[in-house]
């Protein structure tokens, strides 16, 4: 009767850990932007931004997310003239 408990227990727990391998954790956007969900340069200005410790260099930061968003606003107006 244990053996049988303890097999179903090594079951659940390895079903638990299937599904928690296939459903990726929730993450904030700016999380997922860090962690690169949207490309490299985004990633490396959102860190830059988040680790800036001066103005100067926030604003710099935001520039490189600035020159991301307005590189990918221009290939998606391309993409639907050429449909």
């Amino acid at each position: 009767m244990e053996a049988a408990a303890s097999e179903a227990a090594s079951e659940a727990a390895a079903a638990a850990k299937e599904e928690a391998v296939a459903a990726p954790p929730m993450m904030a956007p700016d999380e997922r932007v860090r962690h690169g969900a949207f490309g490299r340069r985004a990633a490396e200005a959102l860190r830059d931004l988040a680790s800036a410790a001066s103005v100067r260099a926030a604003q710099a930061a935001l520039g490189g997310l600035r020159e991301v968003l307005l590189d990918e606003l221009d290939r998606s107006a391309a993409y639907d003239a050429h449909g």
